[in-house]
């Protein structure tokens, strides 16, 4: 009985090896057996004995096949970078169309006004200058045609009659930006690219983020005669001053460049510069970094408007008022209104003053390092800067600001309207913020919110046709607005 036994013992040792053997042998294999098996021990059960029995292999297995995952969407990825590399490459020196194609039209509401609202999208444009935009592009309006210009900087234009129909084209303008611009980061998804433009006087005046050396930027602006065949671009406004990623604030602050345009008057335009995150430039009435400039359009002299700015990237005028939005840390976005008839320093506080929060460090440490050199007061006027008159905590993202007519909302207050970027709606985020004020821009008496639910890069009012006009980098769509009839 027990020599029995033990024999039945040392068959079931040994087909238990054997099997073990093949099992292991053969792991990720198919064999006659193995298809037997699937039909009669679920997955899940397989997966386990596989986990238990044969851990060492199964671990190898499993990393090897996603090490295999990884390639295989490494290799497609950039498949589809080198296409589209070679795409935008083409579109900037061969020249081409634009198409956009109508996919939204419908009615939109908030408490105050009712408007209807239409939205073009395009996946030609193809490189956005933040991590949540598909692409990032800005427009303007001359001689009766929309002019967009993305963050690689392809020109086009189209008719704007033609939003009347559900397909439009934009015509490229050739230029010759590559031979000007060598950084690899302007011509891909980084924050380094094209900041703004504006067309006047018959020249496209373009802001862009200059490299002066390696890792050590500024914001510059480049101008070109209008030509609807190719642009020719000279440097216009390129300061010798740069800040590196890396610097005595700590912050690599390459999403703070300003760079907004507008004209000012037949001699001179505005321009706006960021503080690339060495914050405590802003103060420092030698630095060109925190600023607002006017700058002589013919022999390119430029004088300091105002200062103690952040990341001014919104700009209007209204008479002698400038109107200006800029981004605060976390929290404490800015309106301003800089009255330019007043000749005393016009100081907006930045660093020193601010109702946001810094939000960037590494260790308590450098928290308090960082408001040592830049307190945050929550006061300006305490402190001798000049007050917001509105300011958003939390943040909302802003961006451009327009002046609007009186017509558009059939009312008689002087009214801006303020686009918002961000990702969260009920922060304000995604929105068009629309604030009535009182004489002389004194006071905000008015406040409403139409939530358009994409991230506003830009705008502009088209007072001809009473439209807004955004365009939206969350889905590369460029949306019109006007007031329900």
């Amino acid at each position: 009985m027990r020599k029995k036994i033990f024999i039945i013992l040392a068959f079931f040792v040994i087909v238990s090896s054997l099997g073990y053997y093949e099992l292991n042998r053969t792991m990720n294999q198919e064999t006659f057996y193995k298809n037997i098996i699937k039909n009669f021990v679920p997955q899940n059960l397989r997966g386990k004995i596989k986990e238990t029995f044969f851990s060492k292999k199964f671990k190898k297995m499993k990393l090897e096949r996603k090490v295999k995952g990884l390639q295989l969407k490494n290799a497609k990825l950039n498949e589809s970078i080198v296409l589209k590399n070679r795409k935008i490459y083409d579109l900037l020196t061969e020249g081409g169309k634009i198409n956009f194609e109508l996919t939204e039209d419908k009615s939109i509401a908030n408490l105050k006004y009712k408007f209807n609202l239409k939205k073009f999208s395009t996946s030609d444009l193809l490189v956005g200058k933040n991590p949540l935009a598909i692409s990032t592009s800005y427009i303007d309006h001359y001689d009766k045609n929309l002019f967009i210009i993305s963050g690689d900087g392809l020109i086009s234009y189209a008719p704007i009659e033609n939003f009347v129909n559900n397909n439009i084209s934009f015509k490229i303008i050739k230029s010759n930006i590559l031979e000007l611009i060598n950084d690899p980061k302007f011509f891909v998804n980084s924050y380094i690219g094209v900041k703004d433009f504006k067309i006047i006087d018959k020249n496209l005046y373009m802001s862009y983020s200059f490299k002066l050396r390696e890792d050590c930027y500024n914001t510059s602006v480049l101008v070109g005669e209008l030509n609807y065949e190719k642009i020719i671009f000279e440097k216009f406004f390129s300061p010798n001053q740069c800040v590196p990623g890396s610097n005595d604030f700590g912050i690599d602050g390459k999403w703070a460049q300003g760079g907004r345009i507008i004209n000012k008057n037949e001699n001179e335009i505005y321009f706006t510069v960021g503080t690339w995150g060495y914050e405590t430039l802003s103060q420092d009435k030698n630095s060109v970094f925190g600023k607002i400039f006017s700058i002589n359009k013919q022999n390119k002299e430029f004088k300091v408007v105002s200062f103690g700015h952040r990341n001014p990237q919104g700009l209007d005028l209204d008479g002698n008022f400038l109107i200006e939005t800029e981004h605060g840390p976390v929290g404490g976005d800015e309106l301003n209104i800089i009255n330019t008839l007043n000749n005393e320093d016009k100081n907006y506080g930045w660093p020193i003053s601010s109702y946001g929060e810094h939000g960037v460090w590494k260790n308590i440490d450098q928290r308090i390092d960082f408001y040592k050199k830049a307190p945050l007061h929550k006061s300006h006027k305490k402190y001798g800067f000049i007050e917001p008159k509105k300011f958003w905590t939390p943040c909302i993202g802003i961006s451009q600001v327009v002046k609007i007519s009186n017509t558009f909302l059939k009312n008689s207050y002087p009214t801006v309207v303020v686009g918002a970027m961000g990702s969260d709606i009920e922060e304000g985020d995604m929105s068009l913020h629309i604030l009535e004020f009182n004489k002389n821009y004194q006071e905000v008496i008015n406040h409403s919110v139409l939530v358009i639910n994409k991230r506003i890069r830009d705008l502009i009012y088209i007072s001809e046709i009473e439209t807004l006009v955004m365009f939206l980098e969350t889905s590369a769509e460029i949306a019109l607005l006007k007031i329900h009839s």
